[in-house]
């Protein structure tokens, strides 16, 4: 039913969330390394690649904080009950 299906979205954003902002501590704090690349699409901010080697940004990435949002949504139930 749909405050099932509802329950479940809701169940699987808080997951993702968790577990990929988790990922992203860990990698910015404990690994002190941009493993994924975020930096090149943080290169949109800066006018010209000095400024953006001038921002250190690997230096920064390891102060990051993360605000980690997920919006799934369930498209079928059937894959979710028993034939």
């Amino acid at each position: 039913n749909k405050e099932n299906v509802k329950k479940l979205e809701d169940y699987t954003n808080k997951y993702l969330e968790n577990n990929i902002s988790n990922y992203l501590y860990k990698t910015s704090k404990n690994f002190n390394s941009d493993i994924d690349g975020l930096g090149k699409y943080s290169l949109q901010n800066f006018f010209t690649s000095k400024q953006f080697e001038q921002y250190s940004w690997l230096e920064n990435y390891k102060n990051a904080f993360f605000d980690v949002e997920i919006d799934t949504s369930v498209k079928s139930g059937m894959l979710l009950t028993e034939t």
